[in-house]
């Protein structure tokens, strides 16, 4: 017998195959570059001045310029922003970004008492790391929870819980926006929106009041409109749970943090789905965003030696090992010594015996131009998310040491 939540279940598999007539598709091989143009001189100085041999600076500048930016472009349209921990845990930043009114968004007990010990005045969380009782007592502590499992729906049931929760969504993703950073429904995560995981919301004496869609990083060569996707999917689910009163759509939008001029634009679109649904569903949904590497991953450089260069290869070796810091992007490469910066296109190799132990191949760029001399230091960009959080010291190489600097001067950054 069709129930209303197969119903429900064939019109967000509907609406799926109806934006792959609107979206974009996304090339397969997208990589995210960082912009072009030359290094801020105070960069360049300070990076110079720090007695370390490898280390991690922040221009702590840029952070509440981009940062900024990107909050106001949201709020102009009624989002609010919050900053995901698993992307940077480096308590200066984080406290920076406190202080302008983000909210955090944590995937573990850790992670949720980072965010309370900086500053953070909302906290959201979602994740398999929590157990009963650490769920019981984030929504006790006002913690904004996102149920990611139907066990964990029985679980918080059990403990008899009375704070409000929300769910994350298990989304199907429409052809073109799928690629290999995205994840809908081969995702672990979240209530699979099918029958048998709507009904499972629906029977839940808990009250549900918000709904997460995020999916990934999204590659599409169409960033805006795939934020539309999730709008409209996140109105589509609220009105099956007339409770639901907020909107997580995620993070996943890098490349359109990084376009000033197409940022403002697509989320002025999402408000606009958000307006549309007000009349329909008798509401207004408040939305907000959790991204990571589009607030912060510009705004850091590894700063490091050059141990060896290797001419036959077009390769230098580095005094930080890659391996250790792990970075997801591919970064720039500039040489500080000798004059006006320039940009070194080969190689970057880091200082543990293992092959792998590569910060950047340039297998899609022919290297060319002039290589770095032993002991000229180099600036890497795209070292402000997903490096440091997953430091390790793979042959008992230390992790490079953080500092901020802005007009005042320089100063350590724990």
């Amino acid at each position: 017998m069709t129930t209303v939540w197969d119903e429900l279940a064939d019109r967000l598999h509907g609406l799926a195959e109806e934006a792959d007539g609107w979206l974009v598709a996304a090339p397969r091989d997208a990589v995210f570059v960082p912009p072009g143009g030359s290094l801020d001189p105070t960069l360049v100085a300070t990076a110079l001045a720090v007695p370390e041999t490898s280390f991690v600076l922040w221009d702590a500048a840029n952070v509440r310029r981009h940062v900024g930016f990107v909050q106001r472009a949201l709020a102009e349209h009624g989002i609010g922003l919050a900053v995901g921990l698993k992307a940077c845990a480096n308590r200066t930043v984080l406290s920076v970004l406190a202080g302008m009114g983000l909210l955090a968004d944590a995937q573990s007990p850790g992670e949720v008492a980072l965010a309370r010990s900086v500053g953070f005045d909302t906290v959201t969380a979602t994740g398999p790391a929590f157990r009963p009782p650490d769920l019981d007592r984030l929504l006790r502590d006002g913690v904004l929870l996102d149920v990611q499992s139907p066990l964990q729906f029985a679980q918080l049931e059990e403990r008899g819980t009375v704070e409000p929760v929300g769910f994350r969504a298990r989304v199907r993703l429409p052809e073109r926006l799928r690629h290999p950073s995205t994840f809908d429904v081969v995702s672990r995560f979240g209530i699979e929106l099918n029958r048998s995981g709507l009904e499972r919301v629906a029977r839940s004496p808990l009250t549900v009041e918000r709904i997460r869609v995020h999916t990934g990083e999204a590659l599409s060569a169409d960033v805006a409109r795939s934020l539309e996707y999730r709008a409209r999917l996140g109105v589509l689910l609220a009105s099956a749970f007339p409770g639901v009163r907020e909107i997580n759509l995620g993070g996943g939008f890098l490349a359109l943090s990084r376009n000033p001029s197409a940022l403002p634009e697509a989320f002025k679109r999402v408000g606009e789905v958000f307006d549309e649904a007000a009349g329909t569903l008798g509401r207004r949904l408040r939305c907000w965003t959790e991204p990571g590497s589009a607030l912060l991953l510009d705004s850091a450089y590894l700063v490091t030696e050059v141990l060896d260069v290797d001419p036959a290869r077009h390769a230098v070796t580095v005094a930080a090992s890659p391996w250790n810091v792990a970075p997801w992007t591919f970064a720039t490469v500039h040489v500080l010594d000798g004059g006006e910066p320039w940009e070194f296109v080969g190689d970057v190799y880091g200082p543990a015996l293992y092959e792998n132990d590569r910060l950047r191949r340039t297998e899609r760029h022919r290297p060319t131009g002039r290589l770095p001399r032993v002991g000229d230091r180099l600036a890497v960009s795209s070292f402000g998310s997903y490096t440091l959080v997953h430091g390790r010291t793979f042959g008992q190489i230390p992790l490079p040491q953080q500092y901020i600097f802005d007009a005042n001067g320089w100063q350590g950054a724990p």
